[in-house]
């Protein structure tokens, strides 16, 4: 047992036995308004520290400790706010790397946070209420930035597998002839001359028309084209094909067309037009 010798704002000196003074902080009272003279017991609590109560007979004769009013409840009820952050920021870090259920421990890490610090505001042993605090922060921080890095990574993918799925609708479409005119404005040069027909002593016609074809292109590319012979009134006389194969960048090759001509067709085309129907890159 020990004497309250001395009262102020933050502190309690009591007087033991053997004479000597300890001062207390106020916190450390376990009953209301300590007075100059009381008589107190001394008790160490689990954690080892030491708190000030008053003996059973003066607690009847003076005001009795309200119930939750004793440090030891009092320690044990705010602690609870402690652990319990704690175990929920180790919960919420482990979610926070796991795809999806991440978006669980974002709220879980704000509890666990929120927890922490009113265990750390309220509660003397402030060690697990800060760890908790500091889980469900970095919880939180963990998965808003896997949550971005994931959704760059699948942006990427999906705009990386778009433009190989336009590129490849591309390169399928200059295979068909459907790019014809980007072929024959971009890629390729194709220059034709001037027809040259004659019959020969035995009435046969022997015409051609000259074609260059020049590789616009910056890599080795093979081309097809397919020419038309029109009349005045656009109507169809005679076709003729041609095929480049493996031009270099830059590369030109010369060809003959419309070495053939029916003797029947032969007045038609000296009055002709040429145009290319269609233009192949591969």
């Amino acid at each position: 047992m020990a004497k309250v010798v001395n009262v102020d704002a933050q502190t309690i000196t009591v007087e033991m036995n053997s004479g000597k003074q300890r001062s207390f902080p106020v916190e450390d009272v376990a009953y209301e308004n300590p007075k100059v003279g009381d008589i107190v017991n001394l008790y160490k609590d689990e954690d080892g520290s030491v708190f000030i109560d008053l003996p059973e007979e003066e607690a009847i004769q003076k005001t009795a400790k309200a119930p939750g009013k004793g440090k030891k409840d009092k320690k044990e009820g705010k602690s609870g706010l402690g652990i319990a952050g704690f175990v929920i920021g180790i919960i919420a870090i482990i979610f926070s790397f796991i795809p999806f259920v991440n978006n669980i421990a974002f709220f879980i890490g704000i509890i666990a946070a929120v927890f922490g610090i009113i265990g750390a505001i309220t509660h003397k042993s402030k060690g697990l209420s800060i760890a908790g605090a500091v889980l469900g922060v970095l919880a939180v921080i963990i998965t808003l930035a896997l949550q971005s890095m994931w959704s760059k990574a699948l942006d990427d993918a999906s705009q990386s597998f778009n433009e190989a799925m336009e590129s490849a609708d591309s390169q399928m479409n200059n295979i068909t002839g459907e790019n014809t005119d980007q072929i024959l404005e971009n890629s390729v040069d194709v220059e034709m001359g001037v027809l040259t027909m004659s019959k020969n002593e035995y009435g046969l016609v022997q015409s051609s028309l000259p074609v260059t074809v020049t590789n616009k292109e910056a890599e080795t590319k093979s081309f097809s084209f397919h020419f038309e012979a029109v009349d005045g009134s656009g109507a169809r006389i005679l076709d003729d094909y041609i095929y480049a194969n493996d031009l270099a960048a830059g590369q030109t090759q010369s060809f003959e067309i419309f070495q053939y001509v029916p003797d029947d067709k032969y007045d038609a085309m000296q009055g002709a037009s040429f145009n290319i129907v269609e233009a192949s890159m591969y």
